[in-house]
């Protein structure tokens, strides 16, 4: 989840008394160990403005939190709290990011629109992005809401989507927009070149983008893990 300046209400920064100086303290740790605020914005896609309201003193919130310890590795209550040690131990929990699938445009906004929405978070074990052999870094959530995929994806499990894989690149399942909202749907290529979008629900129709028409088409990333619900 990005958070830009253009699209959130600025943080205002309080009275002197007010300011939280432990966390601006922990912030400017963190900002040290990634090589400053540049490399820190590049990193987490945060704006550099915005690290600096919050350097300054304004009240963090939860998206800026978030996504400094998804892209840093700290611990999420050790940078908002200073509970506990910076970093999570081997065998603690890894936290990935729940994207909103409700797509709101924002022409002042760069990059994908999916990444600029509300966001929620879920935490898992790392030993499971080993069996799988991807970096969790580079990972995000969708919850699934319907029974399109039925029989891959089930309404309430996690489809856990790899940012790096928005192009289409092979047959699979991938986060697709489709009318202002992200859904999970496999891709298979056509003969002609064209690209069909498939529900594994046959109650669904199948929707084909002709070749001529693919650079429509937006992909937030390939699928690679579900978390499924346990009820």
């Amino acid at each position: 989840m990005v958070e830009k300046a253009s699209n959130l209400a600025p943080a205002a920064v309080r009275p002197e008394d007010d300011i939280d100086q432990a966390f601006v303290e922990r912030l400017k740790m963190l900002v040290s160990q990634e090589g400053g605020v540049s490399a820190l914005a590049k990193k987490s896609g945060i704006s550099i403005s915005g690290i600096q309201r919050y350097l300054a003193g304004g009240e963090p919130t939860r998206k800026f939190l978030l996504a400094l310890a998804k892209a840093s590795g700290v611990r999420l209550d050790w940078l908002l709290a200073g509970e506990g040690g910076m970093f999570a131990k081997p065998d603690e929990t890894v936290i990935l990011t729940v994207v909103d699938p409700r797509c709101i445009d924002d022409p002042y906004v760069e990059g994908p629109s999916w990444r600029n929405n509300e966001m929620d978070f879920i935490k898992l074990p790392p030993e499971l992005f080993k069996q799988i052999g991807v970096d969790p870094a580079y990972l995000f959530a969708l919850a699934i809401d319907g029974d399109a995929m039925e029989g891959a994806l089930s309404h309430g499990d996690y489809a856990l989507f790899d940012y790096k894989g928005r192009t289409f690149d092979a047959d699979g399942i991938y986060i697709v927009r489709l009318s202002n909202r992200l859904v999970a749907r496999r891709l298979q290529a056509d003969f002609d070149g064209a690209l069909r979008i498939i529900c594994t629900n046959k109650a669904y129709s199948d929707v084909v983008v002709p070749k001529d028409r693919l650079g429509e088409l937006e992909l937030a990333g390939r699928v690679v893990w579900a978390v499924c619900k346990v009820f």
